[in-house]
């Protein structure tokens, strides 16, 4: 998995995160992101993706995971440098089809496993 351990402690599906409304359904999945390698990592925007069963992938939506992470005020981190050894839990928000089925959270790596996020958005 090259130098990042990473698992999903929370995931939600809503319409709304703050001023943004989803086009189709925000999928927010709660990551808890370990740092394996002996230097900092900085875990941008483009490292997770989500993939449907249609092979459709999507970028992390930067703007609602933004919102998110101010809104909710919570220990968590946003996409600055983590350190050798550290664990932080990272908000990244997709914007999903209504009728998005069987999604995975992938990496820009694509040599890990998926790891199911949602079944079915309704």
């Amino acid at each position: 998995m090259g130098w990042i351990l990473y698992k999903v402690k929370e995931v939600k599906v809503v319409e709304v995160i703050g001023k943004y409304t989803a086009r189709g359904r925000y999928i927010v999945v709660l990551l808890e992101v370990t740092n394996t390698s002996k230097m900092s990592k900085k875990v941008g925007s483009q490292f997770f993706k989500a993939k449907d069963s249609q092979d459709h992938i999507f970028d992390m939506d930067t703007d609602s995971s933004l919102e998110y992470y101010f809104i909710n005020s919570l220990n968590l981190s946003h996409y600055e440098e983590l350190g050798p050894s550290l664990t932080d839990v990272l908000p990244i928000v997709f914007d999903v089809p209504k009728d998005a089925i069987n999604i995975v959270l992938i990496t820009e790596e694509l040599d890990t496993t998926p790891i199911l996020i949602v079944d079915e958005l309704e």
